[in-house]
């Protein structure tokens, strides 16, 4: 699920004040359908919902979580407090949950790009191979560490420094208050300094699941990592009323911009 279209219908209502009501309707269109077609939940641990693809013809689920689509929860809080959505506010509290174990149940503590749920029937996504968003194959019964986890790997277990659950984890502090999310914020700060701090810089990770330090180090460093996810973690720990939610809209690269004035 990408993230500009969805988060920019609301912050645009935002934005201007709450003036032009078309925003409000294509936002609760749009996530009323993402929440009756694309929200799945874990067999293994039933606190744990995600949000996956669907793809062109809405009728084929892919059962992945990808971290690019943990701004989801962020968008949700927002949505619910501007919009007055409650049951909003609790599906953010489940997927935010969910996010934070990306990275709470990897032995570096990081979160790989996404995570795969397997269905009652046993399908899923490839394990092993990159196939189709949307081809199941039968898995091999779950093991141990899935039934613990919720979740499991795909091929792809690199982190590349991404912002989206940092973004939501901050703006689920602000909007609820709970100190929770600054405890989770705190711990994944600690594992990006543990394990992706270099001597000059910051680098992505090629395996999470990996303890060998240097030796996964891409010695790359997209610049969001210091446009966006060290940004709102100086946010999360930062006074609530400073570039509050209340005043300033953050677009998808956090960029802030001051809610209109009449």
């Amino acid at each position: 699920m990408g993230d500009s279209w969805y988060e920019y219908m609301l912050k645009q209502y935002i934005y201007s004040r709450r003036e032009h009501d078309q925003y409000r309707r294509m936002y609760e269109e749009s996530i009323d359908s993402m929440k009756e077609l694309m929200v799945g939940r874990s067999i293994y641990d039933p606190d744990m919902y995600y949000v996956g693809d669907l793809d062109s013809t809405a009728t084929k689920f892919s059962p992945r979580y990808q971290h690019l689509t943990c701004f989801v929860p962020g968008m949700l809080a927002l949505g619910s407090k501007a919009l007055d959505r409650p049951d909003d506010l609790e599906l953010a509290k489940q997927l935010t949950y969910t996010c934070f174990q990306m990275y709470n149940r990897t032995s570096t503590g990081l979160s790989p790009e996404y995570v795969q749920f397997r269905n009652k029937a046993d399908f899923g996504l490839s394990a092993a191979t990159n196939t189709s968003d949307f081809d199941l194959v039968t898995l091999h019964k779950a093991d141990k560490k899935e039934k613990e986890d919720g979740f499991y790997f795909g091929p792809n277990r690199s982190y590349i420094l991404r912002p989206e659950t940092i973004e939501s984890i901050m703006i689920m502090y602000r909007i609820t208050g709970d100190k929770m999310y600054k405890e989770w914020g705190w711990q994944i700060f600690q594992a990006i300094e543990k394990w992706t701090r270099t001597p000059s810089a910051y680098s992505a990770y090629k395996d999470v699941t990996s303890t060998k330090g240097s030796k996964e180090w891409t010695d790359s460093m997209e610049s969001f990592f210091l446009a966006e996810t060290l940004k709102y973690l100086y946010l999360l720990f930062s006074p609530a009323d400073y570039y509050s939610l209340d005043e300033y809209v953050f677009n998808t690269e956090a960029h802030p911009f001051r809610i209109m004035r009449h």
